[in-house]
């Protein structure tokens, strides 16, 4: 599976740690979430990208997996990093409403803002992320 920080095309495997919650501290469980709020990819008339996005999207618990675990550990320097590598690739793969709250987030973190404002942030991004379509949301506790 694609690693978020790597292009569409590129085939190489991508890995995370097992074992970290999938929820983030006082969040309320995740909502399921199905029907015309659901985020499709701007590339999908793109037939060579339309071949590796669903590599991507499965990919994408694994790094909701990866934030959720490093903001636990208040391991921001690795979060920022997280977040800097999924907006980017998710531009890259067409996902373009993911830009925004994880611009926001990483800013906050390099700001040096509260750790609540932080969460808060962390919490915004993974919303978004989840309604991806095709996003599993049973895999975030599983390694992906």
């Amino acid at each position: 599976m694609n690693s978020v920080n790597q292009k569409p095309g590129n085939d190489s495997a991508s890995t995370s740690n097992a074992g970290a919650k999938a929820a983030i501290p006082g969040s309320p469980p995740p909502a399921t979430t199905q029907g015309s709020n659901r985020i499709k990819s701007s590339l999908a008339g793109n037939p060579r990208v339309m071949k590796v996005i669903p590599e991507f999207v499965e990919g994408l618990p694994g790094e909701v997996h990866k934030m959720t675990d490093l903001l636990e550990r208040n391991d921001l320097a690795e979060l920022q990093k997280v977040v800097h590598q999924l907006r980017g690739a998710s531009g890259g793969y067409g996902f373009e409403p993911v830009t925004a709250p994880a611009t926001t987030a990483e800013d906050s973190i390099k700001a040096g803002r509260a750790l609540e404002s932080i969460t808060a942030e962390i919490r915004s991004l993974i919303e978004v992320v989840r309604r991806i379509d095709g996003y599993d949301q049973s895999k975030e506790s599983v390694a992906a």
